[in-house]
């Protein structure tokens, strides 16, 4: 066996060191994502509609009735009369699908709350939790074989970063812009 791979040093160290430079590349990669943690889990609104009004999608209108002021969600009553899209049916009377959110950062999973327990929560609205993490929407690119890259949201603080899965109401999960709304953080 010595014998073997004194005879063979040079072939084994070809095969091995692509293997080593592979696993470093990996660790340097994917182990900062477990140093990403915070105490403070965030919430969120989703919207799902089919609708436009001035190329705008409706739920960039019907998003900003929700808002949070003094640590609490506050909701601004739609206009009785009002019909953004002009599709002839009033803003009341569409059915928008907009859902709350709550983000567990520990585990990375997010749970449904009505319009009711979203307004008992103690809400900081400002993008940066107190611990530093912001919840970022990147622009990831899907490699060389693919068609392009995708929208995805993540934890970061300073260079360190970690996705976070956001769901649609569906069960989806979904990483685009228009149809998500960051209200602010919860411990």
């Amino acid at each position: 066996m010595q014998r073997f791979l004194k005879d063979n040093l040079i072939i084994i160290i070809s095969f091995a060191l692509p293997v080593v430079f592979i696993l470093i590349i990996l660790g340097i990669i994917y182990i900062p994502s477990y140093y990403v943690k915070t105490d403070y889990d965030f919430v969120y609104l989703t919207c799902k509609d089919s609708g436009y009004s001035n190329g705008e999608p409706i739920c960039n209108f019907i998003k900003n009735n929700y808002r949070v002021e003094n640590n609490k969600l506050v909701v601004q009553d739609i206009g009785q009369e009002q019909d953004i899209n002009g599709n002839k049916i009033l803003d009341k009377d569409e059915n928008k699908e907009i859902k709350f959110f709550k983000h567990n950062n520990k585990e990375n999973i997010s749970t449904e709350l009505t319009l009711e327990e979203v307004k008992e929560l103690n809400i900081n609205s400002k993008m940066t939790s107190e611990d530093g993490y912001e919840v970022v929407n990147k622009n990831s690119y899907g490699g060389p074989f693919s068609s392009g890259g995708e929208r995805q949201y993540y934890l970061v603080k300073e260079n360190l970063n970690k996705k976070v899965n956001l769901k649609l109401p569906n069960n989806e999960y979904y990483y685009g812009d228009n149809n998500y709304k960051f209200l602010g953080w919860v411990k």
